[in-house]
């Protein structure tokens, strides 16, 4: 090397090339105003194919590439106008695999090595160099990872948002003592209430007091593990009239979250239909003087009230599920 023979160098030389040598840290000394470098076997990844020429060489030859930056900290610690220098994932676009040259990250410490007959008392630099790439990589991954998950999950909030705001079913989150401490706009929609009237409400006092019992055992259910109830009850709109509400309801973490659909108009249809065929029932067994009877799509007997069982003399229990070809 440019630095001569090891006898010759100097005490404070060949004391810390003893200690860069016995180091399992990536260590090098660049000693002298060329600084030539002489560096230990862990220090040999750092260098690529830089290795084995690079030993002895000063260190404006091994790293030209960042020497623009490197040189001036190596220097300025080596003329005493600064302590050291120490970065930690430092970056560098260093050339270590052929032309290429690609982004690296190290921790780096430089240290001065004391020289009492150098200039300025510092005989060279002490070099301590772990790289970082792949970790400051991972950590990059994970960074965007997590910012994409933030933005999924900002959109998955806006769109929750949106849905709470314009869902026509009443979403809402209860406790299982029977206090609401959130309902969406549509329970104001279709009960009247605001809000605020249904948070500061016992449950008690919205719902039908006949649909009580049936509806905290369905709470009670939750409470025991039940994954979903359904249930149906009436809830008080402000008018003073009643809405009914078919509820499907789940738990966790010790509240009740429920969703409501407003069957009211439904219930009422059915009832009407109900109603309607009643009367007909009734219509149709009130008749003797006329033979009313009623045929499935294929023709097989369903119905036959009393006029028809005495115009033809047969019972209904002859005649029904009979087809009605048996007339003909």
């Amino acid at each position: 090397t440019p630095l001569g023979p090891r006898t010759s160098w100097p005490r404070a030389l060949w004391q810390v090339v003893e200690i860069v040598l016995a180091s399992g840290l990536p260590m090098a000394v660049r000693w002298g105003p060329d600084l030539v470098t002489i560096y230990n076997d862990a220090y040999i990844a750092i260098l690529g194919d830089k290795h084995p020429e690079a030993l002895g060489k000063p260190a404006r030859e091994i790293w030209a590439e960042v020497y623009d930056e490197l040189g001036p900290i190596n220097e300025s610690i080596l003329n005493g106008e600064r302590q050291g220098f120490f970065a930690a994932d430092h970056l560098w676009k260093i050339r270590r695999r052929g032309a290429l040259r690609e982004d690296a990250h190290f921790t780096v410490s430089y240290s001065p090595i004391p020289d009492s007959k150098a200039p300025h008392g510092i005989g060279g630099v002490l070099v301590t160099c772990i790289e970082t790439t792949l970790r400051v990589q991972n950590e990059q991954t994970l960074r965007t990872l997590n910012d994409r998950l933030e933005d999924e999950i900002a959109q998955r909030i806006r769109e929750r948002d949106r849905i709470w705001q314009v869902s026509e079913d009443l979403l809402g989150v209860s406790t299982f003592d029977g206090r609401f401490l959130a309902v969406n706009p549509a329970w104001t929609a279709l009960l009247g209430w605001s809000e605020d009237e249904i948070r500061n409400t016992h449950v008690d006092l919205l719902r039908h007091p006949d649909d009580a019992d049936y509806s905290r055992a369905g709470r009670m259910r939750l409470s025991q593990g039940a994954p979903r109830v359904r249930q149906e009850n009436r809830f008080l709109h402000k008018d003073g009239s009643w809405r009914r509400i078919a509820w499907t309801m789940t738990a966790e973490q010790g509240l009740i979250y429920v969703i409501g659909r407003d069957v009211t108009a439904e219930k009422a249809a059915a009832d009407k239909l109900l109603e309607s065929e009643r009367q007909f029932r009734l219509l149709v067994e009130g008749l003797t003087d006329y033979a009313i009877c009623m045929l499935d799509r294929d023709g097989y007997v369903t119905r036959w009230n009393p006029g028809a069982a005495r115009i033809t003399g047969y019972s209904a229990d002859e005649i029904i599920g009979q087809h009605f070809s048996i007339f003909y």
